[in-house]
């Protein structure tokens, strides 16, 4: 059996260049810590699941500040308004949440000064 990411790698690896691949990071189970001091200086936060409840992990990276890309769900949709405080994708098909992906980060390096203390000060506020 295939731990969740090695089957995201084997379909999207040979798509990106070596260089883009470099800055790509699976963590896996990490102390706290370290994930807090990964997700405060991450490009974007990418939560593509189907939720029943909002993961500890999303609220998390919302209130360090990091860009927000998750999955279009009731759950998600309680605490991100799309388009403000991140972005929501239909993430059922690849190329759906890879154009979400591909709109959030080029309007986040346009705008980065802006969202990241506005992200974090709404979800200073929804806690």
């Amino acid at each position: 059996m295939k731990i969740c990411f090695q089957v995201f790698i084997d379909e999207v690896r040979d798509q990106i260049p070596d260089m883009d691949w470099a800055r790509v990071h699976f963590l896996g189970r990490v102390p706290y810590d370290v994930f807090l001091s990964t997700i405060q200086v991450s490009r974007v936060h990418v939560y593509l699941t189907y939720p029943f409840v909002l993961s500890w992990s999303l609220l998390e990276s919302m209130s360090a500040g990091a860009a927000i890309v998750a999955g279009d769900t009731a759950p998600v949709r309680e605490v991100i308004e799309d388009g403000k405080t991140g972005l929501l994708t239909v993430f059922l098909t690849r190329i759906h949440w890879l154009i979400g992906l591909c709109a959030f980060l080029t309007i986040h390096l346009c705008v980065n000064s802006w969202v990241k203390p506005r992200v974090r000060m709404l979800s200073r506020n929804m806690t």
